[in-house]
C-alpha cells in the first residue's frame, strides 16, 4: 500500500531481509515497532522479488547493507533483532511430533 515504509536489509553478507511497515501506518515513535520482517533471502534481488510478488504497494524503499562504500550502512539494534528473529521463526519448518 502506498505510504508504507520499506527497507531491504543485509543483516550479514548474503543474509537479506525486507522490513515492511504496517499498512495502517504507525503511531509509534519508530515505525519499525509496528513493522514485519520477511526473510532470510540469499540476495537483495530475491528479497525484492518476494516483496513485489507477495507484498506489492510501497513505491519507495531504502537499502541497508554491510557494504561500507554505500551510504546507508546497516547497524543492528534491538528492534531489528526482534524483527529478524520473528521472521526466522516464521520461516523455520514446523516440527510435527
Amino acid at each position: 500500500m502506498a505510504g508504507q515504509e520499506l527497507e531491504f536489509v543485509e543483516r550479514r553478507p548474503g543474509d537479506w531481509f525486507f522490513v515492511l511497515g504496517a499498512y495502517w501506518g504507525s503511531a509509534a515513535w519508530d515505525w519499525r515497532e509496528d513493522a514485519m520482517a520477511y526473510g532470510p533471502f540469499g540476495s537483495e534481488q530475491e528479497a525484492r522479488e518476494c516483496q513485489v510478488h507477495d507484498h506489492p504497494g510501497p513505491s519507495g524503499s531504502r537499502v541497508l547493507t554491510h557494504d561500507r562504500y554505500r551510504q546507508d550502512e546497516f547497524h543492528e539494534d534491538k528492534l531489528y533483532v526482534r524483527l529478524f528473529e520473528e521472521a526466522l521463526a516464521r520461516s523455520a519448518p514446523s516440527r510435527a511430533p
